[in-house]
């Protein structure tokens, strides 16, 4: 038996940003507790092939918001080191042509000039006016979520805020890239940004698919476990336990408020203050509560548990070369992310009609990098050799008429495959080893439902206070003293642990626990 003030269930980068902050400016012991011998979540390098490695489970964008990495010192103190992508990313259309998105948005604008003139100014107001909204949104990531209405009443104070706010809400991709643009090459250019999406260009949120462009774009130098890496040792310099191999096989209550929990073998945990799961809400109130405790769950709460969606976009696959691949543009893009399409829409339309069916799409697309080329020789291959990681997409969580076995997945990396080799002629040639986890695999490894990595659907569905569900985004459970955390809460935030910093800040509050002066996060508006 061991006492903790705070026991964390699951070792993903959200529970190590909540324990850092818990111990850091509240003083309280803390334990995380993972199943696993790994820490971090999706957020792994490991070697699949030797001397090639990858991130076989996440995408490669650094979204450590930076109020975050001030207040724990991950870059300054830890050695979190990020890469600038240089450009942000390049689309190969297959034609000999190609286009660059820069961090530099006046140089985005130029590169579109190359297309359009039209669309080079175009850009510009395009800019203008999302970039208002995402500094909005930038700071509601470090707060309890809003309320829709209140969010809808803050963009209706003009015409051209109400025009915006029905466009971030019900505008799609090609709704949106047809008022600004005329170029079917300039529109294309967006698409791979679409990434995580479950509808096509006619049907997706624009919002999500596209506002992610505002963020800031980086490459984690040594791959991606570093985050994990240094979010640890955050956490344990102030004096957080980190539990591997520990199974959480039950959540402890006395008088109705969670108190604990009991691990695999027998061992049991107590929690003083709090108990946070990071496991998505369905499993952790199946599995891990007891059955009189789940009878006694609010009827909207238990309904909203069942209303949840998790929805798989993509998933990540990886490739080991022999040579660098040709797509068309300047080697210097593999500094940078780079994705694939034909000019226009029909390519991506295409692809998610296959996906609604529950098929693997024959064309797929792809956002890909390599690491191999912008770290030091030998770092992620052989030199001389590379490795191609790429998120292809879309791809389906539950196929149609038949399951992810080794025959489906065969199938995937085959379609992903002759999808880059339609854009990088030869590259088939080169590839000496291929692999990666599909929805069933990430499901079976992560608890994952349908492998969806943003754990709840990339819409205004499960967004806002509607995340995870209506009347239970503050982060607190119907069970008290039993919190909800992870990627299943708000904000949705990649492997950065956003999220982790506000069930901090929320079991503070509850517990009236003295903490130290927050940060201000409107001195990193900007950054967003």
């Amino acid at each position: 038996m061991a006492d903790y003030d705070v026991v964390i269930i699951g070792g993903n980068t959200p529970a190590l940003v909540t324990a850092a902050y818990l111990a850091k400016d509240a003083n309280l012991k803390v334990a995380v507790l993972e199943r696993s011998q790994f820490i971090g979540g999706t957020a792994m390098t490991v070697e699949m092939k030797p001397g090639y490695k990858f991130s076989p489970a996440a995408t490669g964008e650094f979204y450590v918001h930076p109020k975050v990495n001030h207040d724990l010192e991950l870059t300054t103190k830890f050695g979190l080191t990020e890469v600038p992508c240089k450009p942000t990313l390049t689309t190969s259309f297959g034609d000999g042509q190609y286009l660059r998105i820069f961090p530099d948005f006046k140089d985005t604008a130029e590169e579109f000039g190359r297309f359009s003139d039209h669309d080079a100014v175009a850009f510009m107001e395009f800019i203008k006016n999302w970039g208002a909204v995402g500094k909005m949104f930038g700071l509601e990531q470090m707060n309890e979520p809003p309320k829709m209405s209140k969010f809808v009443g803050a963009m209706s104070s003009s015409v051209e805020m109400e025009r915006m706010c029905r466009d971030m809400l019900f505008g799609t991709p090609r709704d949106i890239l047809d008022n600004y643009f005329e170029n079917d090459y300039v529109k294309a250019s967006f698409l791979t940004l679409m990434e995580g999406s479950t509808a096509g260009p006619s049907d997706a949120p624009f919002f999500f698919c596209l506002g992610r462009m505002l963020h800031p774009w980086g490459f984690i130098k040594g791959g991606l476990k570093e985050v994990g890496r240094a979010l640890e040792e955050c956490a344990k310099s102030f004096g957080v336990d980190v539990i591997r191999g520990a199974n959480v096989v039950k959540i402890l209550t006395k008088d109705g408020a969670a108190c604990g929990v009991e691990v695999e073998g027998g061992e049991i945990y107590n929690a003083r203050v709090a108990v946070v799961s990071e496991i998505e809400p369905p499993t952790t109130f199946s599995k891990l509560v007891s059955e009189e405790e789940r009878e006694q769950l609010p009827a909207g709460f238990k309904r909203g548990l069942h209303e949840i969606k998790y929805e798989c976009g993509g998933v990540t696959l990886n490739l080991a070369l022999d040579a660098l691949p040709d797509f068309g543009f300047p080697e210097e893009c593999y500094g940078g992310f780079f994705g694939i399409t034909p000019p226009g829409f029909h390519y991506a339309e295409e692809a998610f009609a296959e996906y609604k069916c529950g098929r693997i799409p024959k064309k797929m697309l792809s956002m890909s990098y390599m690491p191999s080329y912008y770290e030091e020789p030998g770092t992620f291959a052989p030199e001389g050799h590379h490795v191609l990681t790429g998120y292809a997409f879309p791809v389906t969580g539950q196929l149609w008429e038949r399951e992810w076995d080794e025959d489906a997945k065969a199938e995937l990396l085959e379609n992903w495959i002759d999808s880059l080799n339609d854009f990088a002629p030869g590259l088939k040639d080169h590839v000496l080893y291929a692999n990666g986890y599909t929805p069933k695999e990430l499901d079976e490894m992560f608890v994952m439902t349908n492998g969806d990595l943003g754990h709840g659907t990339l819409r205004w569905y499960d967004e806002f206070n509607w995340r995870p569900m209506p009347g239970y985004s503050n982060y607190r459970s119907p069970i008290k003293n039993l919190y909800m955390g992870g990627q299943s809460v708000h904000p949705l935030s990649g492997v950065g642990g956003v999220a982790g910093s506000i069930v901090a800040k929320a079991i503070v509050t509850d517990h009236d626990i003295s903490a130290a002066e927050e940060s201000d996060a409107e001195q990193f508006k900007d950054r967003w």
